[in-house]
């Protein structure tokens, strides 16, 4: 899949060693797991199938959070074009070198419900996981935050999002391009009673789950 993966090297308690990369020379069994282990494992065994099962067209999809790229270049063999947001920007070096492909389109900020600027943050359950990391707002933060909806995407097929507890706060700014485009729509824990009550008066229902992932899907 990747000739080489960088990876970010951290230890301790919120906080990155140094700034040396990793680099992987085998994706499958290095940086990502094996085949039943980890994020790699995930889309083999659960998502590659159950994420698109009501995915109608390939012309664009929207992932967040980014993280190292792995889900990005992943998508990005079946869509034309792949948004990917990855607020950290250790992990957001990492992205983009792992995604050096035409149709990734990478930025070092987040999404959410308005425009503003935001912090990055490494909770301490997810102190050696940059996978985990959270947002939020506060005095002097200098990372940007956007909405859906001020994108103004060509089209959108699905929305992908696992950013930590952040996903209500992305899908309140995303009501214009859910209405015009009812893109299917990928929740990590998105069966929250707010999720349920946001997304059920716009036509959709809980279509599937794949593992942590919960799969959004307009009642057409």
């Amino acid at each position: 899949m990747f000739n080489t993966f960088v990876r970010k090297k951290t230890s301790g308690v919120n906080e990155v060693e140094d700034l040396q990369d990793w680099v992987w020379p085998d994706c499958d069994i290095g940086s990502w797991g094996a085949a039943n282990d980890g994020p790699l494992g995930d889309w083999l065994n659960s998502h590659k199938i159950k994420w698109f099962e009501h995915v109608r067209r390939y012309g664009v999809v929207l992932q967040a959070g980014g993280n190292m790229g792995l889900y990005a270049r992943l998508l990005s063999d079946k869509f034309e074009t792949v948004y990917t947001f990855e607020p950290h920007p250790l992990a957001f070096h990492c992205l983009v070198q792992n995604c050096q492909v035409p149709n990734i389109i990478k930025f070092n900020a987040a999404l959410g419900p308005e425009r503003s600027y935001i912090k990055n943050s490494i909770g301490l359950e997810g102190a050696d996981n940059m996978g985990m990391n959270q947002i939020a707002k506060m005095e002097g933060s200098i990372i940007p935050m956007f909405t859906i909806d001020e994108l103004n995407l060509p089209s959108c097929d699905l929305i992908a999002l696992d950013v930590e507890g952040f996903e209500y706060n992305i899908l309140c700014g995303s009501m214009t391009t859910i209405v015009q485009y009812k893109p299917v729509i990928i929740l990590e824990n998105g069966e929250r009673p707010e999720i349920k009550e946001f997304l059920t008066p716009f036509g959709y229902r809980v279509a599937g789950k794949s593992v942590a992932d919960t799969v959004w899907a307009p009642i057409l």
